[in-house]
């Protein structure tokens, strides 16, 4: 373990470095007791699950493009982990704050590279509901990657709405807030909204001059209103965000393929750009501390050290009786009843990318029975398939 990254509501991101070969990775730690207390069951549940079918196998070479990347899963009795690509850039809205707002050309950039990631999500029919900057993040070489994918949800059985309520509220779709039920349309609006951030400096409907905005009048503006659009910007510029966020669901610009060719994004090569070979607008400075990126690992089973310290700052003593009920496991689907991995990625039609990627996980921890608990408000019921997450005593071997 190198450092800590930075700590939430219910669990932590640790910077960890792979002793065999020198790489680093981002080691998200949940406390199963916190999830439970905070009711994230089915959040914590869908973030896994989603990375999983996003991640590729090694032999199939068609890794999402700009997402982030998990690695490798596991569980304790008292946490779960995820082992993901370490963004060495940190968060695009540290580098928004800093230089206050971002060139057209350096806006055009991020925003094509989002696209790309929209693309893949829509054509899995994943609704990623929580974009807005601080989930952005950039790399060592300076491109973005997507993370966060805790309010994420997959459109089932040709389901093209979804009622929860969820996101970031300055930039939620008018639908949402309407509570209409929504679909991909929802993440385009998002899209917009960070887009109008980038080359202003501020959210469309929330502006930094009114930092005490109520509630009810943000939704008000969402609803009814048209963002004010600065006239420095270029009629592109215009052109595209009034598209992005138009109120009507319908008449939004949400095809990928009639954004890519959008004037605004007039001279992007998206080969090149897909294939990384166009040099991000920001590159992040190197402070001397490891930060390649991972590569595929055939992880199994973690060091004790890994267990760090609990919510009261003391280390982790002998393992306790498990009370993380349907965390064991994380089956279930984002959105959807507790299914399970498998069953969501066979009713998307495949196999599903990223199985073979986790597949080399080996079976149960242990031998006690699944066990179950509640969401937390939806009244599911999430069924823990133990052999889904959970690694074999007999193949340990220590990897940090």
């Amino acid at each position: 373990m190198v450092s800590l990254l930075g700590a939430g509501g219910f669990g932590k991101v640790y910077l960890v470095r792979h002793k065999a070969s020198g790489k680093v990775y981002a080691l998200k730690v949940m406390q199963k007791k916190a999830v439970l207390r905070r009711k994230d069951v089915k959040a914590a549940h869908t973030e896994r699950n989603i990375l999983a079918m996003l991640t590729s196998s090694p032999l199939r070479g068609d890794n999402a493009p700009f997402i982030v990347r998990l690695h490798c899963c596991w569980q304790c009795p008292r946490r779960l982990y995820l082992l993901m690509d370490y963004a060495a850039g940190g968060e695009l809205l540290h580098h928004l704050r800093r230089e206050r707002m971002l060139s057209e050309a350096a806006a055009r950039f991020y925003l094509a590279e989002m696209v790309l990631a929209l693309e893949h999500l829509q054509a899995r029919h994943i609704i990623h509901r929580d974009l807005k900057p601080s989930n952005l993040l950039l790399d060592a070489a300076g491109h973005i990657v997507l993370c966060d994918f805790g309010l994420s949800t997959v459109l089932l059985d040709g389901a093209s709405r979804t009622h929860s309520w969820c996101g970031t509220e300055d930039f939620l779709a008018p639908e949402v807030v309407a509570r209409e039920g929504h679909g991909v349309e929802a993440d385009w609006f998002s899209l917009g909204g960070i887009a109008f951030e980038m080359m202003t400096g501020e959210p469309p409907f929330s502006p930094a001059s009114e930092r005490h905005l109520a509630r009810k009048e943000l939704h008000r503006r969402i609803l009814r209103c048209k963002p004010k659009l600065p006239r420095y910007l270029t009629r592109d510029a215009h052109a595209l965000l009034k598209a992005l966020l138009t109120r009507d669901p319908a008449a939004r610009l949400t095809d990928p393929a009639v954004v890519k060719r959008h004037p605004f994004f007039r001279g992007i090569d998206w080969e090149a750009l897909a294939a990384r070979q166009l040099p991000p607008p920001i590159t992040p400075l190197s402070t001397g501390s490891p930060t390649s990126p991972g590569l595929e690992l055939d992880l199994r089973v973690p060091s004790d050290s890994l267990h760090g310290t609990d919510e009261d700052g003391t280390a982790p003593s002998e393992p306790e009786e498990d009370d993380g009920g349907a965390l064991g496991g994380c089956p279930g689907g984002g959105g959807g009843g507790g299914d399970g991995l498998s069953a969501l990625a066979g009713r998307l039609g495949s196999r599903g990318p990223g199985l073979a990627a986790v597949g080399f996980l080996s079976p149960a921890l242990s031998a006690s029975p699944p066990l179950s608990a509640g969401a937390g408000g939806g009244g599911e019921e999430l069924v823990a398939d133990a052999a889904l997450l959970a690694v074999d005593a007999a193949d340990a071997v220590e990897i940090f």
